[in-house]
């Protein structure tokens, strides 16, 4: 299977960068098109996306544990705080008073 798309040149003035991007700048005030060209690839008819949506899923999932826990060591630590015995020593009154 062939794939055609559009393929700009772009040029960052702040990085003095040159860079390929899929899409043309919606403003050319801090990155400048400076060309673009169609640009051809054979994808074989074969080809199977679903280990790469795999493994971004995997990522993704990697991610949400990490937050998971990060929220629930929180949620804890308050919770720990809030059952915590007070250890305040009473007034003492003076009883030459």
């Amino acid at each position: 299977m062939k794939k055609t798309m559009k393929a700009y040149l772009i040029y960052t003035p702040a990085g003095n960068a040159y860079d390929v991007w899929s899409f043309k700048p919606y403003s050319e005030v801090t990155n400048f098109c400076l060309d673009s060209k169609d640009v051809d690839f054979d994808i074989p008819d074969d080809f199977d996306t679903r280990p790469i949506q795999i493994k971004a899923l995997k990522e993704r999932q990697k991610q949400a544990a990490a937050a998971f826990q990060t929220m629930t060591t929180e949620i804890n630590r308050q919770i720990s705080q809030l059952q915590a015995i007070s250890f305040d020593m009473p007034e003492v009154v003076n009883a030459s008073s």
